[in-house]
Parts: structure tokens; C-alpha cells; sequence
């Protein structure tokens, strides 16, 4: 079942999920290695971390909003995949799935998995 969670405020379970997702929602958290270190810890063996976010870009996806409560203008996969290695994640793959059309560009959307083993 989903939970909604504050991973800034609150804990979770050690070892008790099998799938963690988010969707638009990294670049707006600061900590980008403490956030995969702890959905790390909260994963079983075998279980996988999904990010859906947007490819590295120059600020401007959020522009109208004066890129407030942003702390991440988008992701490098290299970003992304040293990271997940670093905290001990494996087997990361990461792929463009779609391209956000706005009237002032358009913005590569990705897919990034990686297994806890």
C-alpha cells in the first residue's frame, strides 16, 4: 500500500519495503544523498528505489514560481548513479521517458531505478 511521508521529518521502518518511488519530487528535497541513504535502509534486500525527475536544467521548469522550495535545478544520471553507488546501491538503471512541453521549453522527464542488495 502507498504512504505519504516526510523523510525530512519522520522515519520509517528498517527493511520493510519492497519498492520506494517518488515522482517530481527530489529536486525539491535538499539532501539528495541523505534522502537515497535512507530510503536505502528502509528497503528490504531485493527491493528497488524509483525516481521520476527531471534531467538536469538551468531553472528555468520552475521559473514562474521564482524556483521557490527548489534546491535542485534536475538531475545528471552520473549524479544520480555515483550516489546510489556510493550509499551501496546496485544494478541502477536510468532512462528518458518523457519530454514536459511548457511555453517557454521543453524538459526531459527520467526514470531512475536501483536495487538494494
Amino acid at each position: 500500500s502507498a504512504i505519504q511521508h516526510n523523510i525530512n521529518e519522520q522515519d520509517l521502518p528498517q527493511n520493510e519495503f519492497d519498492l520506494i518511488a517518488i515522482s517530481m519530487t527530489l529536486h525539491h528535497i535538499k539532501d539528495t544523498e541523505m534522502f537515497i541513504q535512507k530510503a536505502k535502509s528502509y528497503l528490504k534486500n531485493g527491493g528497488y528505489l524509483c525516481i521520476n525527475d527531471l534531467e538536469k536544467e538551468d531553472g528555468t521548469f520552475h521559473k514562474k514560481h521564482n524556483n521557490e522550495g527548489v534546491f535542485h535545478f534536475g538531475f545528471a544520471q552520473e549524479e544520480l548513479e555515483e550516489i546510489s553507488k556510493k550509499v551501496g546501491f546496485s544494478n541502477s538503471i536510468f532512462e528518458r521517458v518523457f519530454i514536459y512541453k511548457r511555453d517557454y521549453g521543453d524538459f526531459p522527464i527520467f526514470n531512475f531505478y536501483a536495487k538494494k542488495l
